[in-house]
């Protein structure tokens, strides 16, 4: 039997492939037998098995303050400046003043006195340091003078994935699949982020196509199993895969998903809407949708399956209707014990508001929720009924000129205020060095993860490594990238962690 798939892979990796797609093995109880793409876990005393766990520990959800604080503190660890003591431009190298061990995947980034310079690779270990060659190009001085340089290793993807903020994911290409397409590998192994037991989609222009699970892996590459949410995905080496649900959701229980498919049916609207991994979230869960960042729909699930959950859009919110790719959030059952939870009004009667919770999200009748337009207060709602899925609102308390409307927002607690913008991207080098203009009144803070944003996008994770009062040098992290950096994107503060 002959072992084909759809890319050129080094001759190990394929040879380990085959091997993993038609050696025979016994499937792990949970596991059909006759799925050809189930792979089993590997066993606990494997080094690969131990690399997973390990990869595994350090996205561990932190749930404290100084769990939080710790982070911060390893991933300033991680990144360390270091005194570059000569420059060789003819082998395009510079060296560092560290005798450092041969450490794979360490960089090293350079600045001068205009900004960020390029990144350099390490190739070898000296008595009195380290050298590094260029990686991206860049126009080398003759002397050190005025150079600083920061070490970053390999693995701080994986090591601050913990920390990242909300919206931002890892991305992975996919470099092979398997004849049948029921089982992939992704690019992208546990020294940078993968895991297993992980869940990662493959979108396009938002349309969820399919789901792959992370059984194996290995330092450099993840093998998962494939679940089409599509008819024919067409999985493809060279696409891009993102892992479901980002760190950030994860790390809060807040699942989300996104719509494959609307469906007219008598009884109403319907949505299709792709399983969240590992969801903790009522029968009757409540979905908010939302299309670039904007609330556009309300929908009531009333059947789950394996793949898919199907949902019955409720009463109009706004004029929009729920379209394909838009996405999706789940009120989940933690979101719904801290009251954390965004209540609409979806239409307005003379005893008030229809609100759209109900006994599923723990509301109850006396309950008061306070009506916000941005982060101020306007008004107070008592619940005065309720009828399964929402409940009728009356005001108790008001401004003056306030009037219930259509789509007002009302909650148990405060809602989080966003955090502000703190730079801008003035230059963008080597594809992900970036010169920052500073918006904040004091120096950006240092080795922390902030969210890189275009418009209300997330579009990657920066790290900043100097800062001043007025600008700052930073870079992006590759693997959080849909796309490069450009010139006008912002980085927010950190918040919510």
């Amino acid at each position: 039997m002959t072992c084909m798939v759809r890319s050129t892979l080094p001759l190990a990796r394929l040879a380990l492939l085959c091997l993993t797609l038609l050696a025979p093995r016994p499937a792990p109880a949970e596991a059909r037998t006759d799925d050809p793409a189930a792979v089993p876990e590997p066993p606990a005393s494997t080094p690969v098995a131990r690399s997973v766990i390990s990869s595994a520990d350090r996205s561990a959800t932190p749930t404290t303050d100084e769990a939080h604080a710790r982070i911060q503190l390893e991933a300033a660890a991680l990144i360390r400046p270091t005194r570059i003591l000569a420059v060789q431009p003819r082998e395009a190298a510079v060296i560092v003043a560290e005798p450092l061990s041969i450490e794979e995947g360490l960089l090293l980034l350079v600045a001068d006195e205009s900004g960020p310079l390029a990144w350099f690779r390490q190739v070898r270990e000296r008595s009195d340091g380290a050298a590094f060659v260029l990686a991206t190009p860049a126009q080398l001085p003759q002397t050190p003078a005025h150079l600083r340089g920061w070490l970053v290793p390999g693995a701080l993807a994986a090591d601050t994935l913990a920390s990242w903020p909300e919206a931002a994911t890892l991305h992975a290409r996919i470099e092979a699949v398997s004849p049948g397409g029921r089982s992939a590998w992704l690019a992208l192994g546990s020294s940078r982020g993968a895991a297993f037991g992980q869940t990662w989609w493959l979108r396009d222009a938002g349309q969820p196509l399919a789901r792959i699970d992370v059984r194996f892996v290995t330092p450099h590459a993840a093998f998962g199993s494939v679940t089409p949410l599509v008819d024919d995905p067409r999985l493809e080496p060279g696409l891009r895969a993102s892992l479901w649900p980002t760190p950030a959701q994860a790390r809060r229980s807040r699942p989300a998903s996104a719509i494959v498919h609307v469906e007219d049916r008598p009884s109403g609207v319907f949505l299709w809407v792709p399983a969240p991994p590992q969801a903790d979230a009522p029968d009757e869960a409540h979905l908010d949708v939302l299309r670039d960042g904007t609330l556009v729909g309300h929908a009531v699930v009333e059947q789950k399956e394996d793949r898919f959950w199907f949902a019955r859009v409720t009463p109009a919110l706004t004029p929009q209707r729920p379209q394909v790719g838009d996405e999706v959030r789940v009120r989940s059952g933690r979101m719904i014990a801290e009251r954390d939870v965004d209540a609409r009004v979806f239409e307005v009667t003379p005893d008030g508001g229809l609100l759209n919770i109900g006994e599923s999200d723990g509301a109850a009748v006396g309950d008061a929720l306070r009506v916000y337009r941005g982060a101020e207060s306007v008004a107070l709602l008592e619940i005065t009924r309720i009828r399964g899925e929402y409940a009728i609102a009356a005001v108790r308390e008001s401004r003056p000129d306030y009037r219930i409307a259509i789509g007002d927002l009302a909650r148990w607690n405060p809602p989080r205020s966003a955090p502000p913008d703190v730079a801008a991207v003035e230059r963008v080098v080597g594809g992900n060095l970036l010169s920052l203009k500073n918006l904040a009144s004091t120096p950006l803070p240092l080795n922390v993860p902030l969210a890189l944003r275009d418009g209300a996008a997330t579009v990657g994770v920066v790290f900043v490594v100097e800062s001043s009062a007025t600008s700052a040098i930073g870079f992006a992290v590759k693997e959080s990238l849909p796309r490069l950096p450009r010139v006008g994107d912002r980085l927010r503060g950190r918040g919510e962690p």
